[in-house]
């Protein structure tokens, strides 16, 4: 039977950087009815405590940028990562605008974020979910574990966890500490940053799939009172219980695809908003840019696909 009582004391988990998201950030939240319209919601991701000032929550730098584009009539989801250190236009709280990695326009706001994912892509974000990776495995613990499925064999390093996981092609079973290093692994890939990108969309879709499953739906209250302090969100807990109702009424599983954004590495770019001279940056291939808005598209549109499908079709 899943235990829904989690207890921060014994889980080795940093009380303090847990609690620090209780604050909420006011950005306006759509008003879709997610029982049938498309909506999108940026999942953004920080690495570290940041600091002690519960201020600095919810201006912190992103180090994952995932989009999560849902349909809830055709039931696909497709999660698309951009890259931390991709160069494209971002803003910061004093209205100044210019190329600088993406990642830093989380130390800004998310709202600053989401901007600069909906100037990247054209389209329009409706919430968000920000959460650092301490709150990212008491949330995978509270669902009792999550199945990753791993593009390739490999053992994380040191610098991602203190313990040392191997993780085979295909179905991992995972708590908490292991799938955060899974996440967090990037110096054990060729890819380095990129295939990082790709196992953390993994995560998200072990996350969703746990999450809709029966065992978590018919107690959804339960885990909701015990992750709700971990994350910053402005999605309505009206819209949560729409959409567990919605599944608890029609089982079929949703269909989950992923597509990550790469890139050409560059180490010698001005930092136009940090105003910081030689960082190394990511130029995000345009071709990739293009493929990702319209895979968005289609899934607003209503079109079902396999991406590995699609990519290898005409178009």
């Amino acid at each position: 039977m899943l235990n829904l009582k989690l207890n921060l004391k014994n889980t080795g988990i940093d009380q303090k950087a847990i609690m620090k998201y209780k604050e909420k950030v006011e950005l306006d939240a759509s008003n879709v009815n997610v029982k049938r319209d498309p909506f999108i919601i940026y999942v953004s991701g920080i690495s570290s405590d940041d600091g002690e000032d519960t201020k600095l929550a919810s201006k912190a730098l992103s180090d994952v940028n995932i989009l999560a584009v849902i349909n809830p009539e055709t039931k696909q989801v497709l999660l698309v990562t951009t890259p931390r250190d991709s160069y494209i236009k971002i803003s910061n709280s004093s209205g100044v605008t210019g190329y600088d990695k993406l990642a830093h326009a989380g130390s800004y706001g998310v709202d600053k974020s989401i901007e600069a994912l909906e100037n990247l892509y054209g389209i329009n974000i409706d919430y968000y979910v920000k959460i650092n990776f301490a709150g990212s495995q008491a949330v995978i613990d509270a669902l009792g574990g999550i199945t990753i499925e791993s593009e390739i064999e490999f053992t994380n390093g040191w610098e991602a966890a203190p313990v040392s996981y191997h993780f085979v092609q295909g179905a991992n079973e995972c708590d908490g500490e292991k799938a955060i290093a899974f996440a967090r692994e990037r110096k054990a890939f060729a890819a380095g940053d990129f295939q990082r990108g790709r196992n953390q969309t993994a995560v998200i879709k072990g996350i969703i799939q746990k999450a809709t499953s029966p065992a978590i739906l018919t107690r959804y209250s339960a885990v909701m009172d015990t992750v709700s302090d971990m994350f910053l969100t402005n999605i309505p807990s009206s819209a949560i219980s729409d959409l567990v109702k919605l599944q608890l009424s029609n089982s079929t599983p949703w269909n989950i695809q992923t597509y990550s954004i790469s890139g050409k590495t560059d180490e010698y770019r001005h930092l136009e908003v940090s105003n910081v001279y030689g960082a190394s940056i990511v130029l995000p291939y345009e071709e990739d840019i293009s493929t990702a808005t319209k895979l968005m598209n289609k899934v607003i549109a209503g079109e079902t696909f396999d991406v590995d499908t699609y990519l290898n079709s005409d178009n």
